[in-house]
């Protein structure tokens, strides 16, 4: 068993290594630096279950461990938030300067505590197991130096940190208003769609001192197949992404004409169907059957309640 594992522990370290000499590359780190890195990540694989989140820069990249069927160490990695660093140094007020140090103990320890340039102490932190980042607030600004920030503020903060400018500035506007009404409605759970396979999800807590804090996460989704079981083509998903993300809840009717009201809980993490009208009832013959004039035949209304053109028995041509 202690020859097994040293030989896992073995492979671990040789596969963080060539793990990491691509993000020194990409990042121009020192070979120090890239040995701490490498440490860091075998720890983070040791402590969190095999999962691990390092930054490169600022950006944020998730490497999570799995094994072959015959036992070989191998890494699926998956994205982070993607300006999730940058734009909380830029709205807490803290130093860009700072941002160095901050990374450093990050990768160290999954936790960096600073000081804001108006005298707030934060602590950020990163749960690898969870793929979660967060700030939390140790010690407030001074009260004259604090100024109300509304929960869309926050919630288009929270999407500069995921999109960046990749949102205009109408799409960044209607998706934070849509985002703060879901942390009112859902008890502080937010979501958004990033295609059919991503949510990005957002949650709101108040702190000690009153502060909302937000903690931000990117999860998998299967929104694709739970739309196609209730008959959403492949062409119509991203509309109805669009719909969702929006917070607009919309009607569906399903084969039988039961139609029902869609939307998304992301507290729940799930699509929600609401029945809010029955199929219309299977219409009914109307109107009484007659007598051929001619041959004193019955002739029976047809389902809409028309009369027959003609007597089915003698092929009367009947009066209209």
């Amino acid at each position: 068993m202690g020859k097994r594992k040293k030989v896992d522990s073995r492979a671990r370290r040789q596969l963080a290594e060539k793990l990491v000499e691509k993000i020194v590359a990409a990042n121009g780190l020192s070979d120090s630096e890239g040995a701490d890195l490498a440490t860091s990540l075998v720890r983070q694989w040791a402590t969190y279950n095999g999962r691990a989140v390092l930054f490169g820069g600022h950006q944020c990249v998730r490497l999570n461990l799995s094994y072959t069927p015959l036992g070989r160490p191998h890494v699926t990695p998956g994205p982070g938030p993607k300006h999730w660093l940058s734009e909380q140094i830029r709205s807490r007020n803290i130093d860009p300067d700072a941002a160095a140090g901050i990374i450093e103990q990050l990768n160290r320890g999954q936790s960096a505590e600073v000081e804001t340039l108006d005298g707030a102490s934060l602590r950020f932190w990163v749960d690898p197991k969870q793929g979660k980042c967060g700030v939390e607030v140790l010690a407030p600004a001074p009260p004259d130096s604090q100024e109300p920030v509304t929960y869309r503020q926050r919630a288009a903060d929270c999407l500069r940190q995921r999109f960046g400018a990749e949102l205009g500035d109408d799409e960044l506007t209607a998706l934070a208003t849509s985002v703060a009404r879901q942390w009112k409605q859902f008890d502080g759970h937010a979501s958004v769609f990033v295609g059919p396979s991503e949510r990005f999800h957002m949650k709101l807590t108040k702190s000690g001192d009153g502060r909302n804090d937000v903690s931000v996460s990117c999860l998998t989704a299967n929104l694709g197949s739970q739309l196609a079981t209730i008959g959403i083509s492949g062409d119509e998903v991203p509309e109805t992404i669009a719909r969702i993300n929006l917070g607009h809840g919309f009607e569906i009717r399903d084969k039988e004409g039961v139609v029902a009201l869609l939307w998304h809980d992301p507290k729940a993490g799930r699509l929600v169907r609401k029945q809010v009208r029955k199929a219309p009832p299977t219409p009914l013959a109307s109107g009484l059957p007659s007598a051929c004039p001619k041959c004193s035949a019955l002739l029976m209304p047809s389902q809409d309640g028309a009369r027959p053109k003609t007597c089915p028995l003698c092929r009367h041509v009947l009066p209209r």
